[in-house]
């Protein structure tokens, strides 16, 4: 499939999933289009800025707290030592009271909890974007059972059954398909979906 929102391309591979697994001797269906890890998007609030809040200055403060910060490197003999300071790998874990993480406002020195100067949106992206000739693609699999169906009896279907109203749904997703056939007398087919 292809198409430049990924959002939607897994929504159509989803269904195009769903509509293959439909045929008798189909089966191992899946995709190639991963989640990635749970990330928080954090949007200022209105007022913020007239606080002394920018958007670096938070980015700064959750940096240092999550990545870890530099405080000091100090020598004892020919030894160099660096200090860091980062949250414990618990407090690292508990993301429950994210919105009342203490971010320090810049101009005054005063404590603010987070929640109070960023709206914390809990978001997902892909862990990777598969491209094809530049183009944004997700490939669905699956198998076919050779004692139960055939690659051209199921794509010959597809193609007349389901690709119209398809094409009407998802008009930015286009459809590429190649076919190959697995050694031996197990028929696979392989759809790709560059995006």
């Amino acid at each position: 499939m292809q198409g430049a929102d990924l959002e939607q391309l897994s929504v159509a591979s989803h269904e195009l999933q769903g509509w293959l697994a439909g045929y008798p001797g189909v089966n191992n269906l899946l995709d190639d289009l991963r989640p990635g890890k749970p990330e928080f998007t954090l949007h200022l609030k209105e007022g913020a800025y007239s606080l002394g809040m920018t958007a670096q200055s938070i980015a700064v403060q959750l940096r240092a707290a999550f990545q870890g910060s530099k405080v000091i490197e100090s020598s004892i003999g020919l030894e160099n030592y660096e200090v860091v300071v980062e949250l414990d790998e618990a407090s690292r874990d508990e993301l429950a009271d994210f919105d009342n993480f203490p971010i320090i406002n810049p101009a005054n020195g005063a404590v603010i909890p987070l929640g109070n100067v960023a709206e914390i949106v809990p978001t997902r992206s892909f862990s990777r974007i598969h491209r094809v000739d530049n183009l944004r693609t997700v490939t669905v699999l699956g198998d076919i059972d050779a004692n139960l169906n055939n690659t051209n009896a199921v794509l010959g279907d597809l193609k007349k059954n389901f690709l119209p109203g398809f094409a009407e749904r998802y008009p930015d997703v286009k459809l590429v398909f190649k076919g190959e056939v697995a050694e031996g007398e197990k028929p696979r087919a392989r759809w790709v979906n560059p995006c």
